[in-house]
Order: structure tokens, then C-alpha cells, then sequence
């Protein structure tokens, strides 16, 4: 399952119950003034530590338990 980041940082799922291992994919940002369609750039380096985007190496889990209400959680990329 995945989704996208809305540009303030903010995310949302709706996820069912149970135990997820987690990763995070943070592209570099495109440089100022660019508009979809151009050529793409030289890009820079990820937003975040690439060890993130791996399942195997990111250490990030979320465990979903039987409720009505949301769950909230936020990760702390170090």
C-alpha cells in the first residue's frame, strides 16, 4: 500500500488492522521555477536518508489495532 505526502508534510491512510513494516521514499525536491513538463534537472540529493526507502533497512513499523477512531502516528527520520 502506499500513498503521498501533501506538500505540508501530512499524510493519511486508511489502513485495516494489523502489523505493517514501513518505508519512505523522499525524492529530491525540484529546483525553484520548475513546471511539469520541462526536461528534468540535475537533481541533488534524497530529502531523507535513503535507508529509509528499504523495508529491510528503514527499522519503521506501525501497528494498526482494532478501533473506530483514527490512529495518529508520526515518524521521526533521523
Amino acid at each position: 500500500m502506499g500513498g503521498e505526502f501533501a506538500a505540508d508534510g501530512s499524510y493519511s491512510y486508511e489502513l485495516p488492522p494489523g502489523q505493517y513494516k514501513v518505508r519512505v521514499d523522499s525524492p529530491p525536491k525540484m529546483p525553484p521555477g520548475h513546471k511539469e513538463g520541462d526536461p528534468i534537472p540535475k537533481l541533488g540529493p534524497p530529502g531523507a536518508d535513503p535507508k529509509y526507502a528499504n523495508y529491510g533497512s528503514s527499522g519503521l513499523t506501525l501497528t494498526v489495532p482494532e478501533q473506530s477512531e483514527p490512529l495518529v502516528h508520526d515518524f521521526v527520520l533521523e
